[in-house]
């Protein structure tokens, strides 16, 4: 078996006093958890005229890789307080997400559903969705209002915003894998 090279690196430049760029790079690899390989089903609530539910883990999952960059401007002065703006990216293969089960996921299954004993469940199971990229930014502000006179000196505010975008997940199937 080939043994996966993860690395990063972490660069950090002091621009002028209290003002920082860093940049970091990575390449990280998420396994499965137990519950998410355990491929025991279970069962629930179906009837005659009712739709029961059963979900399963998947033994088949592969790890979740990622591409991992950011980029990060910081300034900091007085005891703690800081000004920072961030940018990010991560390029995901893999993501596991639960899904309802196609024929090709789960023999027998149709439309999500499964029949046993002449009972009809919706049935979920995890998988390996597609390949997708995220990226966003943030900024972030905190300071102690050190100022002020006792007891109001140890109060301040930690405040920050992030936003994040990424491709939205379509559902379908690729030959070895299903893809969201």
């Amino acid at each position: 078996a080939e043994r996966e090279r993860l690395g990063s690196v972490n660069l950090r430049a002091e621009l002028m006093e209290g003002l920082f760029l860093r940049f970091a790079a990575s390449k990280t690899v998420t396994r499965p958890t137990f519950g998410q390989l355990n491929p025991a089903q279970s069962f629930s609530g179906a009837g005659q005229t009712l739709l029961g539910t059963s979900n399963s883990g998947n033994p088949n999952l592969n790890p979740v890789r990622a591409v991992n960059l950011d980029l990060d401007g910081s300034y900091y002065w007085g005891d703690g307080n800081h000004v920072n703006v961030s940018l990010f990216q991560r390029d995901v293969k893999g993501y596991i997400q639960n899904s309802a089960c196609t024929a090709a996921t789960v023999p027998g299954c149709v439309n999500g559903q499964i029949t046993v004993n002449g009972l009809v469940y919706n049935y979920s199971l995890p998988l390996n969705l597609q390949d997708t990229t995220i990226s966003g930014f943030e900024v972030g502000y905190s300071q102690f209002l050190d100022f002020l006179p006792a007891p109001f000196n140890g109060f301040g505010w930690d405040v920050n915003a992030t936003y994040i975008d990424g491709v939205p997940v379509q559902a379908g199937y690729r030959g070895d894998a299903f893809v969201g």
